[in-house]
């Protein structure tokens, strides 16, 4: 299968999207500035209100969904080379686990574990037939979970939804991102921020969705949707139209459920969680279709390319900036937690951004991979007595 641009082009803005999301949260710490660099009262709303509606949970999908597309173009490709790809692809996946460890010693909202934990059970349906794929996705993306609290709410009046949200710990790990040292930092990571996260991840439905996704990614690639878009522009359209169709009903819906009889006051949290994830989902759909309809128009193509060398090295993308998101803002580096509020966080982004874009452009002249790629091969194909794809 040839390397189909648009979906590095897709990955680039999946990891700007991240990148975004983190530099808005000081990368984990969720403190406002007490030394505030300069005060932007409008354009840090504004910066609200960007980060809420076109960001938060849609970049994770994004990056979720092509994952599974990748997934499936991982094993097309297998089958051109005399190899066992479910042994192949688990073992890839337990050196993306290791990759994933080291990464969230440094920085705890790390995503590589749960994609290599999860990716385990994408080896286990990916043979299913399409019509129980799509079932598996839209069961696990209709949040399970809060199915079963807002089924709990309406058949036992004093249910009330358990919170494994434990502030104290986080806390500790909070002060240890702004004024502790690296060794700390990691400290904190490892021994309190990795277990809890994975906890949260679990008991929030955030796994459940990584499953949903990452079927749907695979089903998005057997499809052949994406390997000839311009084919496919009317099926787009189709897309953007009746998600926002979906997106509109559902954020009008939850504007007005406080005066809807049938809706329990205990039940409105489960029902503002589980209606803001599907819309969610309807805005990722929207995002997805009206990038690969606007990179195929050539006044947008060239906008859109200068993501291209970013996106083609995603992992090591991603892992870069983490790195430099923490020693930006921690108390161990920089400390820009403390100085900028959400729109300058934002600028922030833009300035890592430009260092990997400059950095990935250099890259690609003398090599075909990013670092942690080119190692990812490496160490995938040393067991298999196969030569790799050149």
């Amino acid at each position: 299968m040839n390397r189909l641009e648009h979906l590095d082009v897709m990955k680039g803005f999946a990891l700007f999207m991240i990148l975004l999301l983190h530099a808005y949260g000081s990368f984990g710490i969720y403190s406002s500035p007490t030394r505030e660099f300069l005060s932007l009262g409008a354009l840090d709303g504004a910066a609200n209100h960007f980060i809420n509606l076109f960001v938060r949970n849609k970049a994770f999908a994004i990056f979720s969904i092509m994952f599974g597309i990748s997934f499936f173009i991982q094993l097309e490709r297998s089958k051109f080379k005399d190899i066992n790809f479910l042994g192949f692809f688990s073992w890839r996946l337990l050196i993306l686990l290791g990759i994933g460890i080291v990464h969230a010693m440094i920085f705890r909202a790390d995503i590589l574990t749960k994609y290599a934990v999860v990716g385990f059970i994408l080896l286990l349906i990916y043979r299913l037939p399409i019509v129980a794929l799509a079932l598996i996705s839209f069961l696990m993306l209709m949040q399970p979970g809060n199915v079963y609290h807002l089924l709990r709410i309406y058949t036992d009046a004093g249910y009330i939804p358990a919170n494994y949200h434990q502030p104290e710990l986080w806390a500790q790990v909070y002060e240890a991102s702004r004024t502790g040292s690296f060794l700390q930092v990691v400290n904190a990571n490892v021994n309190i921020a990795f277990w809890e996260l994975w906890k949260l991840n679990i008991t929030t439905g955030r796994i459940t969705n990584i499953i949903g996704f990452f079927a749907l990614g695979f089903l998005i690639g057997k499809s052949r949707l994406l390997e000839n878009p311009q084919k496919n522009m009317k099926v787009f359209y189709y897309i953007v139209a009746l998600s926002s169709v979906f997106y509109i009903a559902l954020r009008y819906f939850r504007n007005i459920m406080d005066g809807v009889s049938w809706v329990k006051p205990n039940a409105i949290p489960v029902f503002d969680t589980m209606i803001t994830n599907y819309m969610n989902f309807y805005m990722v759909l929207i995002m997805l279709s009206v990038i690969v309809v606007l990179y195929h128009i050539s006044i947008f193509k060239s906008l859109f390319d200068f993501l291209k060398p970013y996106g083609r090295m995603s992992l090591s993308s991603y892992v870069m900036q983490s790195v430099l998101g923490v020693f930006l803002f921690y108390g161990f580096g920089l400390g820009l937690h403390d100085f900028l509020g959400p729109f300058l966080s934002l600028v922030s982004a833009f300035l890592i951004l430009t260092v990997l874009l400059v950095y990935a452009n250099l890259r690609f002249r003398t090599h075909k991979q990013g670092p942690l790629e080119a190692l990812w091969k490496k160490l995938t194909y040393m067991p298999f007595a196969v030569r790799s794809e050149k």
